[in-house]
């Protein structure tokens, strides 16, 4: 998200790199206040719905996102998108890290954030590049094709590439609500020791 947005400011709106970095502490404040009230929320509503509600709305920021236009400024096109995005994520971060690590014995859990971790790194590498790739060619097929811009006005590139970074926050948002619902399938985390006593052997009948 943070990638388009910042090629959105700098390049369309024409935001210098300060402003552009002043504009993401509101999005930064969203996701402290949301990771701070799901460490609240998740003994008390369960990991698996607060991640599931973290989800949509991260969704939810992601789809207003992919309204943005050429002419829009930050507060139209930016602001509260980001806020309820990122406001999101800061929901999901701690449910995530509980339903990977939650009842597994205490010497598994650092190899099951490890790979929490790892993930998160490569998921974000490889979206990342896919949604970078998809944008550009969004982009590059509106430049090809000029008549469809005439109607949207103002600078042809501009409007191409907020095309670009638009169709990359719709299809992120599809992401993320699919991840989201994942969440119907894991299941609840097992209380301490229920995992060590599943493994543990049967006790064997001693006659006598």
């Amino acid at each position: 998200m943070w990638f388009f947005l910042s090629l959105y400011l700098q390049q369309v709106l024409g935001y210098s790199p300060v402003v552009t970095g002043l504009t993401f502490l509101p999005q930064t404040a969203a996701i402290a206040i949301g990771a701070t009230l799901s460490g609240r929320l998740a003994p008390r509503l369960g990991p698996r719905n607060v991640l599931m509600l973290g989800a949509v709305l991260a969704a939810g920021g992601l789809f207003w996102l992919s309204f943005i236009q050429a002419g829009d400024s930050y507060w139209t096109g930016v602001c509260g998108g980001g806020i309820l995005a990122t406001f999101g994520m800061g929901l999901a971060f701690t449910p995530i890290a509980l339903l990977a690590t939650g009842g597994l014995p205490h010497q598994e859990a650092g190899l099951a954030s490890g790979l929490v971790n790892c993930s998160r790194q490569i998921g974000a590498s490889v979206g990342l590049a896919a949604l970078t790739t998809l944008a550009a060619s969004r982009t590059a097929s509106l430049l090809d094709h000029p008549v469809a811009l005439h109607h949207q006005g103002g600078d042809a590139v501009a409007v191409a590439m907020t095309s670009g970074y638009a169709h990359a926050f719709l299809i992120a948002s599809v992401v993320v609500l699919a991840g989201g619902l994942l969440g119907l399938v894991i299941p609840p985390p097992r209380a301490p020791g229920e995992a060590g006593r599943a493994h543990a052997p049967e006790p064997l009948a001693v006659e006598g």
